[in-house]
């Protein structure tokens, strides 16, 4: 059986002492998203911009649609804005 429900898990939180998680919190900002672009390979890919390093990788999901997250360190005191 699989259980996923996230960052606050009460699943985890009631099975810690079987589970043993280690959770390591990071700062940075990310975004899942989906498009109709098929990948034929997982892709990794860096970009350094105006705003900061930007990082994707993506991978095929099924015949006619591929899936991507892209991450960024969020910037001490300055909340990052995603821009198309």
């Amino acid at each position: 059986m699989i259980a996923s429900d996230g960052l606050n898990s009460r699943i985890r939180t009631r099975y810690e002492s079987t589970y043993q998680p280690d959770i390591d919190t990071r700062r940075c900002r990310f975004v899942w998203l989906g498009t109709k672009k098929t990948f034929d390979a997982f892709t990794f890919a860096f970009e350094q911009t105006e705003h900061g390093w930007f990082q994707a990788h993506a991978y095929k999901f099924n015949d006619d649609t591929s899936t991507f997250i892209v991450e960024t360190p969020e910037r001490s005191g300055r909340p990052m804005a995603w821009t198309a």
